[in-house]
């Protein structure tokens, strides 16, 4: 199997850190979300900082890169250094092209971003990857009876 790159990996007490940031030594060893088995700090002039793992292993880095995902993507929403948009894929059958929209119009403004966020829409309860959120937890301006397990009524 081809070796995983991942940008993230467990520390000795179970906390998540970046490649880009980690120190790098075998007084830091690292452990792979994915599979728990050790991985290695591999930081030089060529390649973008990464974890690896030390001997060739079956770990898809699947679950790695889907956690990664959730956490880049909450700190470029809460960071705010460019211009968030959302491309959005054409509803039209068989169209291949997006429509690009500004995310802030959308979401409005927002003081916490959240990742693994729950959140109760009348008897439903939904776990969010990444969550948006104005001042705290949300609080629907809209009676129960107008949505439907968070989806418009029509």
């Amino acid at each position: 199997m081809a070796e995983v790159r991942m940008r993230y990996a467990l520390l000795a007490d179970g906390t998540v850190t970046r490649a880009i940031v980690a120190l790098k030594g075998p007084e830091h060893p690292y452990i792979c979300q994915d599979c728990a088995t050790r991985v290695k700090l591999r930081r030089g002039p060529v390649n973008a900082p990464h974890f690896s793992h030390y001997e060739i292993t079956n770990c898809t880095g699947e679950g790695v890169v889907h956690h990664a995902a959730k956490l880049e993507l909450a700190l470029a929403l809460r960071e705010r250094e460019r211009p968030f948009v959302l491309h959005v894929p054409c509803s039209w059958p068989s169209c291949p092209e997006t429509v690009a929209l500004p995310f802030d119009p959308i979401a409005g403004p927002h003081t916490e971003v959240a990742t693994e966020y729950t959140m109760a829409v009348g008897d439903a309860v939904y776990r969010l990857d990444v969550a948006t959120l104005l001042h705290g937890p949300h609080v629907d301006r809209l009676p129960p009876r107008s949505c439907s397990n968070g989806l418009w009524r029509t």
